[in-house]
């Protein structure tokens, strides 16, 4: 599977006043190929990753993230813009991680990693409205952290950024950490974010 690699980092990444924990830079490069991950988790909960592609996806394309057979994160975009890297925090129940990338000629690309860890985290029950996100871009780049539980009855659904060449959607489901993150890479300027929706069931 050419260019394709999930990596799950324990090490800081910082959104505004935010931080999250990634994993040492030597355990990563110590670890098989094409995907590399963390031997062992502490924090079920907050499961950080990153997808990087050799190929962005464009229109048609889609990316998902799928953590024990439960998606996560999917992200499209409705122009050519492409988005080449996606990076967020899951919560772990089994330390299964799958990331796959669906072609608009139907190719599918996909890659599968386990983890050891520590507990399980779980999918609460209830939720909340809240819409309020931070967001930080530059040139190619955007990165966001939103509070919200992302409990089963009401959670973020999408986030809608809109760049210079169009908009991305970064679609999220209860399987997304508390206070869901998410970093995306591109060809594309001036992102930021325009609709933030919440999911009622």
């Amino acid at each position: 599977m050419k260019n394709f690699s999930i990596i799950l980092l324990i090490s800081l990444l910082t959104v505004g006043c935010e931080t999250q924990r990634i994993i040492d830079k030597q355990e990563i490069e110590e670890a098989p190929k094409p995907i590399r991950v963390p031997d062992y988790v502490e924090v079920p909960r907050v499961v950080p990753f990153l997808v990087d592609l050799g190929e962005p996806i464009k229109k048609g394309d889609r990316i998902e993230v799928i953590i024990d057979d439960n998606l996560a994160y999917s992200v499209w975009t409705d122009s050519d813009m492409g988005v080449d890297f996606l990076s967020g925090r899951v919560r772990s129940l089994r330390g299964k991680l799958a990331a796959s990338v669906l072609r608009s000629d139907g190719k599918l690309d996909s890659a599968v990693v386990q983890f050891r860890q520590t507990g399980s985290a779980f999918v609460p029950s209830g939720g909340d409205s809240s819409r309020e996100c931070k967001e930080r871009a530059k040139s190619g780049a955007i990165k966001f952290l939103c509070e919200n539980s992302m409990g089963k009855n009401s959670y973020i659904g999408e986030v809608v950024i809109s760049t210079s060449k169009g908009n991305a959607h970064v679609s999220l489901t209860p399987y997304a950490s508390k206070d869901p993150f998410g970093w995306v890479k591109g060809d594309f300027n001036n992102a930021t974010i325009i609709d933030v929706g919440i999911i009622e069931n």
